[in-house]
């Protein structure tokens, strides 16, 4: 498996970044070893072995409050990943016509919260943790900090730049474009990123393996469905399909690899609609 260890664009028009240039661009750029059009560009990596720090803003009566928290490096912390991934397990359970969906995400986030907060500041008279500083934080504000931690997103690509790329007919045998490129806007310490991943062509064993994952429901003993966690597997199943990634430092998380892996056998033909 080869990564391009890569760089992106803040798409802020500030700092001297150029706001008018696109990702692709950016892509090619730095794939072509050359400076895109629109110099000069800020560039920022997703390094999963670098601490991160998120700072808040609350308004109370009182005022408004600036506090921020700081988490350890995702590098080696699959494993607290893969619980949060099981502690947040939905459940739904049928009655007559009504559906009810319990979801325990609150739970999965301050337990996460847990194993990765390293310090937090604004909070007391000053910024010297005691020893139970933890416990002190408010729930709250523990969920909104990792909810920032985890937050990504798929860029769509604009139909300009579809249409631009419209390839007219399809081989009888071909698979959606071959090789597929998925984007992910994220948050690294309270910057936007965006990164890209290139998988291989997908097979009918890929997506097998897939339907396996989509499919791990279980019956409890109260007769409520339990979706099972999928966040390693999608990670596994991404581990082997990757050719390429671009923007990240030293690795990539694991909840991108989740998310990556559900937008590539998400993605459907489209019907075109005529204006006549």
């Amino acid at each position: 498996m080869s990564e391009i260890n890569g760089i992106n664009e803040i798409m802020e028009n500030k700092d001297g970044v150029n706001a008018d240039a696109t990702m692709p661009n950016v892509i090619e750029a730095y794939e072509n070893g050359v400076p895109a059009a629109g110099e000069p560009f800020t560039f920022l990596q997703y390094d999963i072995s670098a601490m991160q720090t998120f700072t808040f803003e609350a308004t109370d009566d009182a005022g408004t409050y600036e506090f921020s928290h700081t988490f350890a490096p995702l590098a080696g912390r699959e494993d607290a990943l893969v619980r949060f991934d099981s502690d947040r397990s939905i459940e739904y359970s049928q009655t007559g016509k009504d559906t009810e969906i319990v979801a325990s995400s609150a739970v999965a986030s301050l337990r996460l919260w847990n194993e990765l907060a390293t310090a937090v500041t604004g909070y007391g008279e000053d910024d010297v943790l005691p020893p139970n500083w933890k416990e002190m934080v408010p729930e709250e504000d523990k969920v909104a900090a990792v909810r920032e931690l985890l937050w990504a997103e798929i860029v769509i690509v604009d139909d300009d730049e579809k249409t631009s790329r419209l390839a007219g007919r399809r081989g009888w045998a071909d698979t959606l474009s071959g090789e597929k490129t998925i984007r992910i806007r994220s948050n690294f310490s309270g910057r936007e990123v965006i990164t890209a991943v290139t998988f291989r062509p997908r097979t009918a064993a890929d997506l097998m393996a897939y339907e396996r994952i989509q499919g791990r429901i279980r019956l409890t003993r109260s007769g409520s469905l339990q979706i099972r966690p999928q966040l390693k597997a999608k990670g596994e199943l991404f581990d082997r399909m990757l050719v390429s990634s671009i923007g990240y430092a030293s690795g990539i998380p694991l909840h991108h690899k989740a998310l990556a892996i559900t937008a590539l056998f998400e993605a459907t033909a489209e019907t075109k609609k005529s204006n006549s």
